[in-house]
């Protein structure tokens, strides 16, 4: 019960503290997160939420359809999503300028 415990609170640490980050996908290319929003890593690639992403029960991303929008697993495991959930989306990121 405390590993289940310590790998829940590790899987959501490293969800949750990822916001405006940037990243860098396969072909180099730098991808940023939306302000108020995540970038993961996807089995496409880099994607981004417009708020904080979790996975579900079956293993895909859901995120906030909202900025800044908050995300979290009900008693039964489900994920609510603030403002309503949507999958991360590359057209989401942020290409820096340089």
């Amino acid at each position: 019960m405390r590993y289940f415990f310590y790998l829940t609170i590790f899987l959501y640490s490293s969800f949750a503290f990822s916001s405006n980050e940037c990243k860098e996908d396969m072909l180099s290319n730098i991808l940023c997160a939306p302000p108020g929003g995540q970038i993961v890593s996807t089995i496409n690639g880099l994607a981004c939420g417009k708020g904080k992403c979790v996975v579900n029960n079956l293993g895909y991303l859901e995120c906030s359809k909202i900025n800044n929008g908050e995300v979290f697993k009900d008693i039964k495991g489900d994920v609510v999503c603030v403002g309503g959930c949507e999958s991360p989306s590359q057209l989401y990121c942020i290409r820096p300028e340089r």
